[in-house]
């Protein structure tokens, strides 16, 4: 008798800890998001300083150049000053991804950030590596070319769901932040649609080019995954 109060005793505890584990793997995202959300927001500064520091350090000689870096140094300074400062950017497309999911729920929210993109990118994986017959191109060149497109729209309607705030805009603290997502913005262009850099040099873009040509849509669909894990509000 005693050993069956002992353990009728203690199952609500047992059931007390599986309930606080499942509580504690629900949180997850969100202690994810509280680290992640401040690092990417302080690397995106930081690079918006390193922009301005090589935009003024531009034309000038070598002796002007901090850390042992020279003018030969440019274009590889400004890349990396243009990823960094791509993640504030990111941040502000991450926010306005979780503004989509309260309004959709977690469920379709799933389908159109996590389900929908990795489809995206595998139909570009297939599009640009596999050998299809002709014949199957046409077929389904609609269908790539929405594959293609997913992941930008994705980002555009984020970063608007980030900038318009029910019915007020205020258009000076938009614009704002439409200028700092600017290196977002072509860091996109480049991976997505192949836009030159005009500040890389042939030797640099030939190596940039296959790098991201390689990325392509593939690294913002893991963008967009990611930003729907860390920023997850289920």
């Amino acid at each position: 008798m005693a050993r069956r109060r002992k353990r009728r005793a203690g199952a609500p505890g047992a059931a007390g800890r599986v309930g606080r584990a499942i509580t504690d793997v629900a949180a997850i995202p969100k202690r994810i998001d509280d680290r992640v959300r401040p690092f990417a927001q302080a690397a995106g500064w930081a690079g918006i300083a390193a922009l301005a520091a090589c935009l003024a350090l531009r034309g000038a000689s070598a002796d002007a150049w901090p850390f042992g870096l020279g003018p030969s140094d440019f274009p590889v300074c400004v890349t990396v000053s243009l990823v960094a400062a791509s993640l504030l950017g990111w941040s502000f497309m991450q926010e306005g991804q979780a503004r989509i999911e309260r309004a959709v729920g977690r469920g379709a929210s799933l389908a159109l950030f996590v389900f929908a993109p990795l489809a995206a990118a595998a139909a570009g994986w297939i599009e640009h590596r596999s050998e299809l017959p002709d014949e199957t191109r046409r077929a389904w060149s609609a269908a790539f070319a929405a594959a293609r497109w997913y992941a930008p729209a994705v980002v555009a309607a984020g970063l608007v769901a980030f900038f318009v705030r029910g019915t007020r805009v205020r258009a000076l603290r938009t614009a704002w932040r439409a200028t700092l997502a600017l290196p977002y913005a072509a860091l996109l262009a480049a991976l997505v649609f192949g836009v030159r850099l005009p500040w890389v040099g042939d030797e640099l873009r030939a190596a940039l080019g296959e790098t991201l040509g390689s990325l392509g849509t593939g690294a913002v669909a893991l963008q967009i995954v990611l930003a729907w894990f860390v920023g997850g509000t289920g």
